[in-house]
């Protein structure tokens, strides 16, 4: 009978905490995405979008992280019919990555109806 109960609690997060929030919020609008649940996918990707700036991160993780959401978000405001919405992601997704072939098709593929040219990188 007489067990001592040693209660074991993890430090705070110094650094990254508020880099893995935003990760799981990415990680969450991802599994949104493919389950339909666009209204989360926005919530999220807002959310962490709102916050993975001010997140202590190297400039490669914070560019990566935001091409991300940038793309999940343009996703989600496409399959909910928002597609100037979606555009503006797209935009800004391609702004980051302006060789990724997959964000030009996208964005080429929403602009066709309304005849609007494909942007220029850095402008």
């Amino acid at each position: 009978g007489g067990q001592k109960t040693t209660v074991v609690s993890a430090p705070p997060p110094v650094t990254g905490g508020l880099q893995f929030r935003c990760q799981c919020l990415s990680n969450r609008a991802a599994c949104s995405l493919k389950l339909g649940d666009f209204a989360a996918v926005l919530d999220d990707c807002s959310a962490a979008l709102a916050a993975v700036n001010t997140a202590p991160m190297d400039d490669e993780a914070r560019t990566q992280l935001t091409l991300k959401l940038r793309l999940r978000r343009g996703t989600a405001y496409a399959e909910l019919g928002r597609l100037d919405d979606a555009l503006a992601e797209y935009d800004k997704a391609y702004e980051i990555a302006p060789e990724n072939q997959g964000i030009k098709d996208a964005i080429v593929q929403l602009r066709a109806s309304r005849g609007v040219p494909l942007p220029s990188p850095g402008g």
